[in-house]
This record gives C-alpha cells, structure tokens and sequence, in this order.
C-alpha cells in the first residue's frame, strides 16, 4: 500500500517475510477455452477450501470441474437449475465459497417472498437436492461485493461500506467499515468486489476512488490503500496468502500489486477469445497451488500459472487398491501409492494401514519412491503398518505392497484403509485417506 498505510507491525512483518521473492516471479498464461455451452449469465467462480474443485455458478446452475493440471477444465453440472434452491438468485447475485466446509457455498439474493437482501447458505452435500437457509441483513439493495475469512465472519460492500456479519445465523452488523467519500478511510458508493487477505486484512475495490482500500477486520480500523492503473473490473479481486493484489481488466487480463508496498508487480494478458453469450461478470480466482482463473464475458476462462501465489502447504494423496473378491484362507494383496502434489515438500509423513478385522499381518515392501522406514506386526498378528519418512518432496511419491492373510468367514467384507498425514499444512485434507472393499468367499480345494 502506499504511504498513508498503517500496518501492524506484526502485519508488516508477515507480508515483508512472504513477499520477499515476489518480485521476481513470472506470470504466465497456461490456458484458455470457453465455459460449458449451456451456461448462463456467470455470477461466481469460487473454489472451496480444501475441495481440489472450480466451482463456476450461473444464475441458473452450478457447474463444477478439478483444479488446472496441465489440460483444459472440463465443467459437468452440479447443481441444476440453481433457483429452485436459492429462491431470488439474479445476475446482481454474489457468491462465495465458505472458508471452513467445502459442501458450503454463500449467495447473496432478494428471495420474491420477502424482497430484503438475503445471505443464503446453500449446502451440497446431496447436489441433486442442496440445502438453503437465509437471513435477511441490513441493507437496502443488493451488496456489490461479498468475503469471507476463516473466522467464518462475511464482510459485504453495501450502500455505506463495507459490513462485518460475525454471525451470519442472525445478520446483525457488527460494525461497517469505510464511509462515502474519497478521502483517507473512506469509499465509493457503490464500491466493488471485496477480499480477506494474510493478517486479517479486507481489501475493497473502491472503483470510483481507483484504488483498493486496507482494513483491519478485527477493528474496523483504516490500514492503507493501493492506487491503480489502467481500466478495473469492479467485480474482479483476489488476495493470495502470500500477499499478492489480484485485479482485472475486462477483457482477458489485469494487473498484480504488492499488498504492502502497493508496487505494481506483473500484468495477466491472455489470448483474446471469442465473446461468450450471455455474459457474465469478470471474477478471478487463486487455488492456492500457483494457478489463477480468470473469467471475462468477452474472452472466456483463462489459466495463468503465478508460483508466487501459491499457499505454503502441500497437498499428500493417498490411493488404495485391491481385489474385489478373496477366498477364506488365501493371501490379499493391497497396492498403497502416497504422493505429494505440492506445491511445497511434505515433512514428517507418516502411511499408516490398519489391518481389517479378519485378516492377519504376511508382508510389507516398497516398490518405489524415496525410502520409508516402516514397522510392521509380526507375522501372524493383527494391528498397524506404519511408514515414516522425513521429506516427501513435492511431486514424489512411494508406492507399497502390503499382503496379509484372510481368517474371514465367507460371505464377509473386507474394508481395508490407508491414511497419509504430515507436519506440513494440506492443501485437500479429503484426499489423505483411501480404501478398498473385498468380499470373502469360501475357497474350492483342487484336486
């Protein structure tokens, strides 16, 4: 931010630490294709926490894909037709990903039964039949730009600032950041998209202002701001955990600042593509692993690959596999892979596989993959294989042979699971653990 900025100290210290070597980093556009076909008007591209999942949502569906790896995002529905759930949805809607559940998503709608702005918390943990509950907040017209932290607070830029929700069960403000002007602290009204980023910092888009205003979420307290340059989306604003101001420019690209210095730090540009009917707004996300998703009306999705975005965490998977049927008395064999995708290395991982009830402890081995040391039941008995290693670096993995002998009786399953865990914070927790089912059938002797 520029010189008026107030930082914390311990603020300041967090960004400067993970700012060091932002300067240095290069933006580059990996990607860039179309929404699905049958799309309508785009409100939303949200990425919930630890999901490994794009959500974009339309005024009439949801469609979902898995983050960028190397290819073209596929979008199969997920949630069709999107009014039926969330009753008063409309090209004015804003919507987020809850920070803490992955099944949750956060619209802001004005329902035809009450016709208040409303705060919808849609669950869909069934797609085919998602969950809505929704309080009405204290606002006149529809918020222009909606955040959440990980505090699960929701912050809204309404008609006089931005609004803190600390619960969101009641839509009680609790305070308002940012009064109507230009001055120091003050905002445009109506502003534009809203962002949470490191040290509890909110981050609004004050468009008539040309600038992104700083504030302490905790307080409410002024904190800075970043002037901008060239044309921005008022719809469009990421913040990386590592510090970095995310806007966009209307048509396929935009612009990267420092957040502590408000230095500009690189430009997306992208491959213009053909204009997308209907339309939609401009909206940018961060997945956390060093991909950026931007969508425009005029040019469609784009990809761009930004290491320094990148949260500090790994990413472990776990995948287990086996026969799907084993005769009473015979050995079971189960292939065990760990991998880390990144971005970062993974310390202090541990593999562990419970036997399933009916079986009993024959053989451990690794098959590939930088070495684990593993303790293992003796042979004959129950229990635990437990494999250790100290750094699992990011893209590695190690693959494991482990058999064990079937006491079942016929008729009976076996569930066997693996689980991967580690010291390193985890980008997708959901994938750490894997099984597999056997049914046991009565063994035919030879003669």
């Amino acid at each position: 931010m520029n010189h008026y900025t107030r930082w914390l100290p311990w603020q300041a210290a967090l960004l400067l630490l993970m700012g060091a070597t932002l300067h240095a980093q290069t933006i580059v556009s990996v990607a860039d294709f179309s929404p699905p076909p049958s799309h309508s008007f785009v409100i939303g591209l949200v990425s919930p926490v630890a999901s490994g999942k794009i959500f974009l949502v339309t005024v009439d569906d949801v469609f979902s894909a898995s983050v960028y790896a190397g290819s073209s995002l596929s979008f199969p529905l997920l949630v069709n037709k999107l009014p039926a759930y969330v009753n008063g949805v409309d090209p004015t809607s804003l919507v987020a990903a809850h920070p803490q559940d992955a099944t949750k998503l956060l619209f802001t709608n004005v329902p035809d039964t009450t016709f208040e702005p409303t705060l919808t918390t849609l669950s869909i943990v069934i797609p085919t039949a998602p969950v809505a509950t929704g309080v009405s907040i204290d606002d006149s017209q529809m918020p222009v730009g909606l955040a959440l932290d990980p505090a699960a607070a929701v912050y809204a830029f309404t008609t006089t600032g931005v609004a803190k929700y600390a619960n969101t069960s009641t839509g009680t403000r609790s305070f308002t950041m940012g009064a109507s002007g230009s001055g120091a602290g003050q905002l445009s009204i109506p502003g534009g998209a809203a962002a949470v980023g490191p040290g509890g910092i909110l981050y609004a888009l004050d468009p008539g202002n040309n600038r992104v205003v700083g504030f302490d979420t905790a307080t409410g307290a002024y904190l800075g701001n970043i002037p901008l340059t060239g044309t921005t989306a008022t719809t469009a604003l990421a913040v990386s955990d590592t510090g970095r101001v995310y806007t966009a420019n209307g048509n396929g690209g935009g612009t990267v600042y420092d957040a502590l210095t408000g230095a500009v730090l690189n430009t997306l540009v992208s491959a213009a593509g053909a204009a997308e009917s209907p339309g939609g707004k401009t909206l940018i996300l961060l997945d956390g692993r060093g991909y950026i998703y931007l969508y425009d009306a005029a040019t469609g999705m784009h990809v761009f690959s930004d290491p320094a975005s990148a949260t500090a965490a790994a990413d472990l998977a776990v995948t287990a596999s086996g026969p799907a049927i084993i005769s009473k008395g015979s050995n079971i064999t189960y292939s065990v892979t760990v991998t880390n995708n990144g971005p970062i290395d993974a310390q202090d991982v541990v593999m562990s596989d419970a036997l399933p009830i009916g079986t009993t402890f024959v053989s451990e081995a690794q098959s590939s993959g930088p070495g684990f040391t593993c303790t293992n039941p003796p042979a004959g008995a129950t229990g635990s294989v437990n494999c250790t290693l100290t750094t699992l670096a990011s893209g590695a993995s190690a693959a494991f042979t482990l058999v064990f002998h079937v006491t079942n009786i016929k008729g009976s399953t076996l569930t066997n699971t693996a689980v991967v865990s580690s010291s390193s914070s985890d980008l997708i927790p959901g994938n750490n653990s894997a099984s597999t089912s056997a049914t046991v059938k009565t063994g035919r002797s030879r003669k």
